[in-house]
C-alpha cells in the first residue's frame, strides 16, 4: 500500500506526451472498460469535456455518465433540460440506465450461454440413450455367457458389476477424449464467455462427474436385467 501511495503522489502533477501534445496529470483513477464488457480493463486518459469537445465538428458523439440518487430513470427529463440550458444545439439521444445498458451488453453472452446449454443438454440426452442402447445390446449378445457364469456359481452382484464395468469404461474413455478436446478448444470458446474461465476447474470436474452419474443410471437397467436372468433360459437363448 505504501508503494502504491508513493507512486500516486509521484504521478500527480507530472507532464506526459500524448498525441503530439503535453498534458499534465491531475489525478489517477482505476483502469476501466470502454469498448465491451468482456474486454480486459485498460488504461485510458480523461480530459475536461468543456475544453476538449466544444467546437469540435469532427466529433461524432460523446457518452455522458451520471450518478444519481434513487431511481435513475426519473432523471431523464431533468438531464435533457440541463443540457439544453448549456447548449440548445446539442442533440441528446439514447438516454438509458446503467442496468439497461448492462442488460443489452450481456445479451450476446447470455444468448450464447443459452444455446450452448441447450446443445449440451441435447448431447447429454443423446449420450445417455447411446450408453443405454450399447449396454443393452452388449447384454443381449452375452446372454448365454451370463447364463453359463451363473450356472457355474457366479453371483448376481458379480454379473451386475460386470455389466456396470462395461458401461462405465465406455463413459470414462469418452469423457477423457471429450475433456482433451475441450481443453484444446478452450481458447476459441473464451471469446464467447464472460465471468467464467474457459478452463474453469469446477466445470471440468462437475461435468464429468454428472456424465458418470447419468451413465451409471443408464447402465443400471440392462445390468439388473442381466443379473435377474434365469440360468436355464439363458443357456437356451439363441
Amino acid at each position: 500500500m505504501h508503494t502504491r501511495s508513493t507512486s500516486r503522489q509521484k504521478a500527480v502533477g507530472r507532464r506526459i506526451l500524448y498525441m503530439g501534445r503535453t498534458v499534465r496529470i491531475t489525478g489517477l483513477v482505476a483502469t476501466s472498460k470502454s469498448r465491451s464488457i468482456g474486454e480486459d480493463p485498460q488504461s485510458c486518459l480523461y480530459f475536461p469535456i468543456a475544453r476538449e469537445y466544444r467546437g469540435n465538428d469532427s466529433l461524432t458523439g460523446i457518452s455522458l455518465m451520471l450518478r444519481t440518487r434513487g431511481n435513475p430513470a426519473g432523471y431523464t427529463q431533468q438531464v435533457r433540460e440541463s443540457i439544453r440550458k448549456i447548449d440548445p444545439t446539442l442533440a441528446v439521444f439514447d438516454i438509458r440506465t446503467m442496468e439497461t445498458h448492462l442488460s443489452q451488453a450481456l445479451f450476446p453472452a447470455r444468448a450464447a450461454a443459452m444455446l450452448f446449454g441447450l446443445a449440451g443438454f441435447m448431447g447429454l440426452l443423446i449420450s445417455s440413450v447411446g450408453i443405454y442402447g450399447v449396454i443393452s445390446f452388449a447384454v443381449s449378445r452375452q446372454t448365454k455367457e451370463i447364463g453359463i457364469r451363473m450356472a457355474l456359481g457366479a453371483k448376481r452382484s458379480e454379473v451386475l458389476a460386470m455389466v456396470l464395468e462395461q458401461g462405465l469404461t465406455l463413459t470414462l474413455v469418452g469423457s477423457a477424449i471429450g475433456l482433451g478436446l475441450a481443453l484444446l478448444l478452450s481458447r476459441t470458446a473464451a471469446s464467447f464467455l464472460y465471468g467464467v474461465s474457459p478452463t474453469d476447474p469446477i466445470t471440468f470436474i462437475a461435468v464429468p462427474a454428472l456424465l458418470l452419474l447419468i451413465a451409471l443410471v443408464a447402465c443400471l437397467v440392462p445390468a439388473r436385467r442381466a443379473a435377474s436372468l434365469d440360468p436355464l433360459r439363458a443357456l437356451r437363448y439363441e
